[in-house]
């Protein structure tokens, strides 16, 4: 399109979606160009329209400007489908995720924007949940698991998308939309889309008079297969409509936008069991699976040495297998039942079929939830893990194929073959065994001529092997995308391709729905415009930009996400490569301040939900660090607080008396107003006041005594508690250092405090800062004391605030037994001291610290023994108040919190273990948060 139509086209979006969701600069165009593919593309322009009609009337106007566009939703997709150099319209999260659960959990509809692990979170107590299981079930979104017709693990081809789709809310090229479940929106459509009609009843006719093509259709689909598009549909359903729902289930967004979709639901069976299996040949594995099908086995993952290999060294993996000989094979199998009896049955069954099977260690069960949940999320890793094990510069590239069960073995016999013969030796394995399909991993160095010819003879030689030797399919889970659309006429012969062709072109008769994608007349389309991932540092090169890590994400949606983080800065890197490039370097660099740097929590939050512990905030905290170093080293002042840091902290103390007697003179309302208008004049820099923040807390020494023969406790007042005193609106309160003591006592513990207390400080605010030289000199000097007056170890350092725990516990001496609140009070004080619940419902926030530090069953007991109704709010996770950064950047923190509902009739107070968390969560909650602290001394007896 002209450059003046695309600038007529972003004008008219803006004015109709406003400013914020329709985005054009460089660093979002960039963040937004990648996928989970290997492909790269540049978008023109982002837009986000939150609501149906908004849909509906983008693709309207791009359909009169002959615009071409793709549609996103969370962009783990692996094929190339999500990514676009015109108009990429992202369904955001926070506007595309209503849920309605129907008929008792039998029957869900929803929006495309929400995960599917979060679907099944809301079935959960309905004892069903969502039919597909992807490994990227926990990221991907309903949007993109249906665009794909994902599968996975255990729905095989009779639980996936297509198989449990009931109804869809569809938006057509010119804006037009059909509801599926709506008897009158399908006579309107009918009436006013004829052409439509007409063509699915022609190609419904042709199939059905030609026995040799519908029978090739009924067995392509007797197994896994989304190469092309669903012609299932013709053979499975006669209404017209009924077939174009079930077309756009792995349509790609080349046929449509699907807005609501209604799914059955799948029963849970609550008994389970999980067992990895070593054989002593990828041979004997796949001849093993039938075995296992024949028993019952729910799943049965397939994992080769290689796949082993590459997540040998993650949690849930035992050590022997580093010992393993080349050849050696793993096979993940669940079995599920309705109760133990039938379980009991499941296990005798696959114990029977193993039975005359050499095996490398003994079969051995588990149905602890823990060892399950640790296995499966290495099956789940091994695309990223693998990924991550890549040579620095080349592409991650996974091809997805499936076979008849009967033809397993042979196929992954001449798969193995085939890759080590074009020197592939190094490629991985693995995949659904059970339905015959297959994974298999590489990595691509595309720079070079003679790297891409041997791609290109892989890839043919696959088609070769996949479809004329065992009719299977070229693509089974993983959508068609750009990656094997050249290839969709080879698996499927001319006839039926082209009924895929005039599908195309009726239900898109301008081309502009993800054009190049599922059907695509380049022959050489998947050779072109793969993605580089130069090395930027070591602590982000093995990303591969799968965005597993944006679930995590606070500030994903907002600015950028972790994923968007690392993206931008390779593209930064690539740009660097070029002088000519300075002044757009220079743009980019300056975007990026606010939208990668200020806007990150560093929470590392995002390493949880990383298959490969990626922590981008560890890489944002190094850039922070280098443009330090780049302005000559340590600043000056930051330098001088550290060493000042007991007359800084007076001051802060007197800051907060002036600003809450201030407070208490004006009101909230006036004060609020006068704070508000002073952060605007000085440009953000004044930090942002609410009621809820603190008084100062009143100093002076401890009058506790040493008691000889008492157990003792080192308590170490975190800095921001040593400052910090209660809410300004409950200045009456005792402060948390006194109330810390109190409890102590009680429990029958005498306290110790480190010499020079007001001085100290853990680190992690110079270390959130960059100043790395700072932090650890300001760890070393707390350090010292808190060896000192522990004696070496011999009693345990409770700190207050759980972020400095989780920094003391990483750099600090391992013999120091350093703990928070929730985990003192879960280790020390449960179960010996008489507790009196309290009978009203309080909320909980589990801070990221505590996450990282992997206390969150800890929390849970603590709040359960404390509190008989404990309420701990659904998809919080970081509250963004991030050390300062709710105060210089409050509205990261709103955010972050968007999600934070409380009955504020029924809950009256919430607990945590951060006191800069809590100033957040109050604010936003519009409730009191407190330290557990407060709570044990509430219930102790």
């Amino acid at each position: 399109m002209p450059e003046a139509g695309m600038k007529k086209f972003i004008a008219e979006m803006r004015h109709m979606l406003g400013r914020g969701q329709v985005l054009t600069n460089e660093l979002s165009v960039i963040a937004y160009g990648a996928d989970a593919g290997c492909y790269h593309k540049r978008p023109q322009v982002i837009v986000k329209p939150g609501s149906e009609e908004h849909v509906s009337s983008v693709l309207k106007r791009c359909f009169q400007d002959k615009l071409a566009v793709t549609f996103r939703a969370a962009g783990t997709s692996l094929s190339g489908q999500a990514i676009s150099d015109s108009v990429l319209l992202v369904a955001p999260s926070d506007q595309w995720r209503r849920t309605e659960v129907l008929e008792n959990g039998k029957i869900i509809r929803t929006q495309p924007g929400i995960t599917g692990a979060r679907i099944n979170q809301i079935l959960a107590p309905y004892g069903v949940k969502f039919g597909p299981d992807p490994a990227s079930v926990n990221s991907a979104m309903i949007g993109g698991i249906i665009a794909n017709n994902a599968s996975g693990m255990s729905c095989g081809t009779h639980a996936n998308s297509y198989a449990t789709i009931t109804a869809a809310r569809i938006i057509f090229y010119d804006g037009t939309v059909l509801d599926t479940a709506d008897e009158f929106s399908r006579k309107e459509f009918e009436r006013s889309k004829p052409e439509i009609i007409r063509s699915i009843n022609s190609i419904k006719k042709r199939i059905s008079n030609d026995l040799e093509i519908s029978t090739k259709i009924i067995q392509k689909y007797r197994i896994k297969n989304t190469c092309g598009y669903g012609m299932n549909s013709f053979i499975d359903f006669d209404d017209p409509v009924d077939i174009i729902l079930h077309l756009m289930i792995g349509s790609e967004g080349t046929l449509g936008f699907v807005s609501e979709v209604t799914f059955r639901t799948i029963e849970v069976k609550p008994a389970r069991a999980s067992a990895m299996i070593y054989f002593r040949s990828l041979t004997e594995a796949c001849n093993t699976v039938p075995l296992l099908k024949e028993a019952g086995a729910t799943a049965v993952e397939l994992m080769d040495r290689q796949s082993l290999r590459s997540v040998e060294n993650q949690p849930g993996i035992p050590g022997y297998i580093k010992n393993f000989g080349d050849s050696v094979t793993a096979l993940l199998i669940d079995l599920e039942a309705a109760n133990l009896t039938e379980l009991d049955m499941l296990v005798e069954k696959t114990q029977k079929a193993l039975g005359k099977v050499v095996l490398e260690r003994e079969f051995q069960l588990t149905t602890d939830a823990r060892e399950m949940q640790d296995y499966w999320k290495v099956r789940k890793g091994i695309f990223p893990s693998v990924g991550a094990m890549r040579k620095p510069g080349t592409a991650v590239i996974i091809e997805d194929v499936a076979v008849k069960l009967e033809h397993l073995t042979a196929a992954v016999t001449d798969l193995r073959q085939m890759l080590d013969d074009l020197d592939y030796s190094d490629a991985v394995i693995y995949g659904h065994a059970m339905d015959g399909n297959l994974h298999f991993i590489f990595s691509q160095d595309f720079e070079k001529a003679i790297e891409l010819s041997r791609y290109e003879t892989l890839i043919r030689s696959l088609a070769e092997l996949i479809v004329d030797k065992y009719n299977g399919s070229l693509k089974a889970e993983h959508g068609t995308g750009i990656n094997m659309a050249p290839f969709v006429r080879y698996e499927w012969g001319n006839v039926i391709y082209g009924m895929m062709e005039e599908i195309k072109n009726t239900f898109d008769p301008s081309g502009i729905l993800n054009p190049g994608v599922l059907i695509n007349p380049d022959p050489e389309a998947h050779l072109k415009g793969f993605k580089s991932l130069p090395e930027i540092d070591s602590t982000v090169d093995k990303c591969i930009e799968c965005g597993f890590c944006e679930i995590n994400c606070l500030s994903t949606g907002y600015t950028l996400s972790a994923r968007q983080r690392i993206v931008v800065q390779r593209e930064l890197a690539l740009l660097r490569k070029d002088s000519g490039n300075r002044q757009q370097v220079k743009r980019i660099e300056k975007d990026f301040i606010y939208a990668g740097d200020r806007t990150c929590a560093t929470d590392g939050l995002c390493s949880i939900s990383c298959p490969v512990d990626i922590d981008t905030g560890i890489y944002i905290k190094k850039l922070r660090e280098q443009k330090i170093n780049d302005r000559g080293g340590t600043q000056p002042v930051a330098r001088w607080i550290m060493r000042n840091f007991g007359f800084v902290k007076m001051m802060m103390r007197a800051g907060l008396r002036m600003v809450n007697g201030l407070h208490r003179i004006f009101g909230s309302a006036i004060f609020g107003a006068i704070t508000a208008a002073v952060r605007t004049i000085s440009l953000k820099k004044i930090p942002s006041w609410n009621k809820f923040l603190p008084t100062a807390v009143k100093t002076g020494n401890s009058e506790l005594h040493p008691v000889p023969g008492m157990p003792a406790v080192v308590y170490f007042p975190s800095c921001i508690n040593q400052v910090m005193g209660p809410p300004g609106l409950n200045h009456k309160q005792v402060p948390l250092k006194q109330v810390t003591e109190e409890v102590l006592i009680r429990a029958g513990y005498q306290v110790l405090y480190p010499d020079n207390m007001a001085g100290l400080c853990c680190g992690m605010p110079w270390g959130s800062k960059g100043f790395t030289e700072l932090a650890d000199a300001g760890s070393r000097s707390l350090e010292k004391e808190l060896l000192k007056i522990s004696e070496n170890g011999k009693y345990p350092v409770l700190c207050d605030t759980s972020p400095c725990v989780y920094r003391m516990k990483k750099v600090m001496d391992k013999r120091l037994k350093i703990v928070e609140p929730v985990e003192f009070i879960h280790d020390y004080l449960l179960d010996s001291v008489k507790l009196n619940k309290l009978q009203d419902p309080h909320t909980f926030h589990i801070t990221c610290s505590s996450i990282k530090l992997g206390i969150e069953d800890k929390f849970r007991k603590v709040a359960e023994a404390c509190v008989e109704r404990p309420i701990f709010p659904e998809e919080v996770g970081c509250c963004g108040f991030a050390g300062d950064k709710g105060f210089s950047v409050p509205e990261l923190n709103d955010w972050a919190l968007r999600k934070l509902v409380i009955d504020r009739d029924n809950v009256k107070k919430g607990f945590s273990n951060s006191r800069t968390c809590e100033i957040g969560l109050s604010k936003k909650s519009g409730i009191a948060y407190e330290s557990v602290m407060y709570m044990m001394e509430k219930v102790m007896y």
